[in-house]
């Protein structure tokens, strides 16, 4: 997705400053870092679950080939 960002996001931000102008880009631009601020908690707490269930599966898998030998 990140390659897609830098793609639209340019093209994006020069529409929105030659019609609507600068102060909308730049408010536009503190909404959207307010809102992906306000996910990273809520992400957080997403992922701790999903961690302790992969450390769970390994833990039962038993360690990986490249562990077992050493290769971190």
């Amino acid at each position: 997705m990140t390659g897609l960002s830098y793609l639209i996001a340019p093209a994006l931000g020069g529409v929105i400053m030659q019609y609507l102008g600068a102060a909308t880009l730049w408010r536009a631009c503190l909404v959207i870092g307010l809102l992906i601020a306000c996910a990273y908690p809520v992400l957080g707490k997403v992922q701790q679950p999903l961690k302790q269930r992969q450390a769970l599966k390994q833990r039962v898998a038993g360690p990986a080939i490249g562990e077992a030998w050493g290769d971190d």
